[in-house]
């Protein structure tokens, strides 16, 4: 019995038995216990790539989302008929793949007669006592100690009760089927917050997540044509629901309602919002001691900036003629990359905040700072070009040293900190076809550069930027595919505008939530990213996805 404990593997949507030569047939059957993995009980009965078992082995499909679901990749070259297998940080939601036609218990597979390179090391198929099995035109991979453990670090057992149970190391996607859900959804670990329609009402319901049958409704949304459905806010003091009224997409009205932990809903402004009318910009934004606002009545006047603090409100000292955005050379940046209301950040007990003078020709923005005990600012970073990050390092920690990561228009990435009052080029690009948008981790940043055409996007990862003594560049997507990239509760999702099957990562979700860095990447196409407490939710193929980042 103890070669049953060996354990399951996977990777890729694999090729056709045509596509190279199978040894004679050998008998399979399917399995007489219980497999489990990452939590979810596997239906063989009915399932068109069922696990099966040769001699005392359990094999694993190694389709192209099973692979996927257990952090494997698997790449099959045509010309030197290599199947390489490699593990890797991906991940994506569980397919049962369940077919109409119930399995036989007894059935034959071939063995393969390819090229085999596990992690980089070379397989001899031949030599193997338990070789990789073609069954219904696709690889089966064995579940040995040796492949399961050694080679992918997964977690497994098996019991007479439990059957096989294999837990992989990567994030565990979990699809939530709750009754009449609909587009966006939040969760805060306790309940779920979504959209539906009820009685031909657009509404918001919440749902324990212990049951989820028992969804009520908290809110109904207004009747206009511009009334879809609600979008959830990560709010530093909860979950706020944002929607628009109006007839058209120039006369709307956009509202915003605090969830109350009784479920009952307030109108109040999330820590984060910008409002424009008639020429005049209001943006504020707050943590848990400061709120800011800076106001413009107009285009064509400057910014003022107040702030509150240990409840008194005061008005910052700042240069005339000074107006919130970013210009370089004289020419405007374009807002629908970089929102204004992410141009101000809070860090400590200072206000930075991105702004050039208006009027002044062949002008480039700067980066200003105000202390907020004395209300003064000064400039900081003379030409700063695009949008910008504020954390403290791991070496300045104790000093409170705020340091800043400055993303250039033109894909450049400058490290600022205000303890040296050095700039130092951490990436220069060059390339000004690429807009550069990023976050910052405990110990890691992640950037995505974005072609203006849409054509190409490319998310890396730079270790050690923190600290100020190095950094390890990784690209971790690389895609021709059309992306969107958005940001929610310090993570930076950017997901496909449609899937291609060649690219293995299809959504990337980067960043710091809790202290913790993340790196989740999944080939699923997903939307509507929403984190808190420690728990990502999305939707994908219009059902809600929440998974644990602890």
């Amino acid at each position: 019995m103890k070669n049953l404990i060996l354990t399951t593997i996977i990777a890729s949507a694999l090729c056709l038995a045509s596509a190279f030569t199978v040894h004679a047939a050998e008998n399979v059957t399917l399995p007489t216990f219980d497999v489990t993995i990452n939590g979810i009980t596997v239906e063989n009965e009915y399932r068109e790539y069922p696990f099966i078992v040769y001699n005392d082995i359990t094999y694993i499909p190694m389709t192209y989302y099973d692979c996927r679901y257990l952090g494997l990749i698997t790449d099959w070259e045509n010309r030197t008929k290599t199947l390489s297998i490699e593990m890797q940080n991906i991940t994506c939601t569980y397919r049962d793949y369940v077919g109409a036609r119930q399995n036989n218990p007894n059935s034959t597979a071939g063995i393969s007669d390819f090229n085999i390179v596990v992690n980089g090391k070379e397989i001899n198929n031949k030599a193997e006592e338990y070789p990789l099995l073609i069954f219904r035109d696709v690889t089966y991979f064995p579940l040995t100690w040796r492949f399961a453990h050694d080679e992918f670090g997964w977690e497994y057992s098996f019991t007479q009760k439990n059957g096989l149970v294999i837990t992989s190391y990567n994030y565990h996607p979990k699809t939530v089927e709750i009754p009449d859900s609909a587009g966006f959804a939040a969760f805060d670990g306790e309940y779920y917050y979504y959209n539906a329609t009820k009685d031909g009402k657009n509404v918001v319901c919440r749902a324990s997540a212990s049951d989820f049958n028992a969804g009520e409704i908290i809110f109904e949304l207004p009747e206009s044509p511009m009334t879809h459905g609600a979008n959830f806010i990560n709010s530093c003091d909860g979950i706020y629901i944002e929607y628009a009224t109006g007839w058209s997409a120039t006369s709307y009205t956009e509202h915003y309602r605090k969830i109350n932990s009784d479920g009952t809903l307030t109108e109040e402004i999330p820590d984060k919002y910008l409002y424009s009318k008639h020429g005049s910009t209001i943006i504020k934004i707050r943590n848990e001691k400061i709120t800011v606002e800076a106001y413009s009545a107009s285009f064509q006047v400057p910014f003022t900036i107040k702030y509150i603090i240990d409840g008194k409100e005061i008005q910052a000292e700042i240069p005339e003629n000074l107006a919130i955005g970013v210009k370089i050379n004289g020419k405007a940046f374009d807002y629908n990359r970089i929102a204004r209301e992410d141009l101000i950040k809070i860090h400590g007990d200072k206000i930075y905040f991105l702004a050039y003078e208006y009027g002044k020709e062949n002008e480039t923005s700067d980066i200003y700072v105000i202390d907020t005990k004395t209300g003064k600012s000064e400039r900081l970073i003379e030409n700063a070009e695009g949008a910008f990050h504020v954390y403290t390092g791991w070496d300045n920690k104790a000093e409170a040293d705020s340091t800043m990561i400055i993303f250039g228009h033109s894909g450049n990435i400058l490290r600022y900190s205000e303890k040296t009052d050095e700039i130092v080029t951490v990436k220069n690009t060059r390339d000004s076809s690429l807009v550069l948008e990023g976050v910052s981790g405990k110990s890691k940043i992640y950037t995505a550069q974005k072609s203006f055409y849409g054509d190409r996007t490319i998310v890396s990862r730079f270790d050690c930027y923190a600290s100020g003594t190095g950094s390890i560049n990784q690209t971790i997507l690389d895609t021709a595919t059309g992306t969107y990239i958005t940001f929610t509760d310090g993570l930076m999702a950017i997901y496909t505008h449609g899937e291609s099957a060649d690219d293995s990562i299809r959504t990337a979700v980067v960043g710091m939530h809790n202290g913790n860095d993340v790196c989740l990447l999944t080939s699923d196409v997903c939307s509507g990213f929403f984190a808190r407490n420690g728990y990502l939710t999305y939707s994908m193929s219009g059902n809600i996805t929440t998974v644990s980042l602890k």
